[in-house]
């Protein structure tokens, strides 16, 4: 049964994984700052592959706790609603980190 209780802890574990994700977007933009001669590509690539992994997992979880509330009648909370606000700006982060390293690593380094 699904309780606020649950959603709360859920909530947590969506933050948790997103937020993860979102510091591995940022160390690979750090990275690519600094990559002058294009050596660093591999890792930064990987450092966004992990970043989408993380965000992949919160999202698993954000889905199936949104098929059980369907199913119940449960109140949203506000950490829920954070939660899921906090993982849609993350993914959009990621996406523009993606296209920000393509011209990076396309036009910026030579």
């Amino acid at each position: 049964m699904l309780t606020n209780e649950k959603l709360n802890q859920t909530a947590m574990e969506i933050i948790l994984h997103a937020g993860n994700g979102r510091n591995k977007i940022h160390q690979a933009l750090k990275l690519a700052i600094s990559d002058t001669d294009a050596s660093h590509k591999d890792s930064v690539q990987t450092l966004l592959k992990e970043a989408g992994e993380d965000i992949n997992k919160a999202h698993r979880v954000q889905t199936q706790i949104m098929q059980d509330y369907i199913e119940q009648d449960v109140s949203p909370t506000i950490l829920f609603s954070h939660a899921q606000d906090t993982l849609m700006t993350i993914i959009a982060e990621k996406n523009m980190a993606k296209y920000m390293m393509e011209i990076n690593y396309k036009i910026g380094v030579k």
